[in-house]
């Protein structure tokens, strides 16, 4: 079995492949590391992202941003997420600037696609498109949910665009995680 990092890192692959192109806007540049950025980074030596709490959407969640911008990435945000057993989830949110791709490594959730939910589980790979509104929970009182995810398209969280559908109104989206 192919651990999940790999996963991840043929899953941003196929999506910079897929889309021609690996930056924002309309420069058509190919996605690849900032010069003398250090590409072997680690889980471990990462830490988890402070200040995303329930009133950003982030409920009981642990986020760590393993690549992004600030770690040398150009245009890809790669990160991985503890959802804790029982109340916790993504909020319903979009991203203007980046697609989504999710590894399901362990645990079993919801998806929340649009106006479809999808239960998921270990090994499931979902992909949201570039301003879909999305969202995730974790469906177990009992187990974690760790999921990896890729942005593609943008490098950092401001340059995705994220925008939580509460703030946005009610008409945002069908279906709420």
């Amino acid at each position: 079995m192919q651990s999940g990092l790999t996963l991840v890192s043929k899953v941003t692959t196929l999506l910079i492949a897929s889309s021609g192109w690996g930056g924002v806007g309309d420069e058509r540049s190919w996605c690849r590391m900032q010069e003398g950025a250090d590409q072997r980074l680690s889980v471990a030596g990462t830490p988890v992202a402070a200040g995303l709490d329930a009133t950003g959407g982030w409920v009981g969640m642990q986020v760590q941003f393993l690549l992004d911008r600030e770690r040398g990435a150009d245009c890809t945000v790669l990160g991985r997420t503890i959802f804790e057993p029982g109340e916790s989830s993504h909020q319903t949110h979009r991203h203007a600037g980046a697609e989504e791709a999710i590894l399901i490594v362990r645990g079993h959730g919801i998806v929340v696609d649009e106006d479809r939910e999808v239960r998921v589980g270990p090994g499931d790979v979902f992909l949201h498109r570039r301003n879909a509104w999305h969202g995730f929970r974790n469906t177990s009182t009992t187990e974690e949910v760790e999921m990896l995810w890729v942005w593609s398209g943008a490098a950092s969280r401001d340059e995705a665009g994220y925008e939580l559908a509460e703030a946005a109104g009610d008409s945002a989206s069908g279906a709420k995680a």
